[in-house]
């Protein structure tokens, strides 16, 4: 049960920073990446931000140049979550760019 609370609380404060973070000129879908930046995944993390990377610079995964925007929420601790990178449109001549800033995102 104490997970599943974490997990809530998580995911209301999650949405309350993708309200923060909403883009000036309206993207038709936001998208916000919660990542695991907990003591318990520390064989995990790197594999989490190189999926992520990879997703954001591949056309095939995520549309580019089609009003998509995407942002990195990490969490470590309950009452530890930070923006990472703020919703970002991502388009053909950033997607590489936004796809290095994640792969600089370091754990905790």
């Amino acid at each position: 049960m104490q997970t599943l609370r974490a997990y809530c609380s998580r995911l209301l404060i999650a949405g309350a920073v993708m309200g923060f973070m909403s883009l000036p000129a309206a993207a038709d879908v936001e998208i916000c990446i919660a990542v695991d930046g907990s003591q318990t995944t520390s064989g995990f993390f790197n594999g989490q931000i190189e999926a992520i990377a990879a997703a954001i610079s591949d056309p095939a995964v995520l549309p580019q140049d089609c009003g998509v925007a995407v942002a990195v929420l990490q969490w470590s601790e309950p009452a530890e979550e930070r923006v990472e990178i703020p919703m970002t449109e991502v388009t053909a001549g950033n997607a590489s760019a936004h796809a290095d800033d994640v792969l600089e995102i370091e754990k905790g």
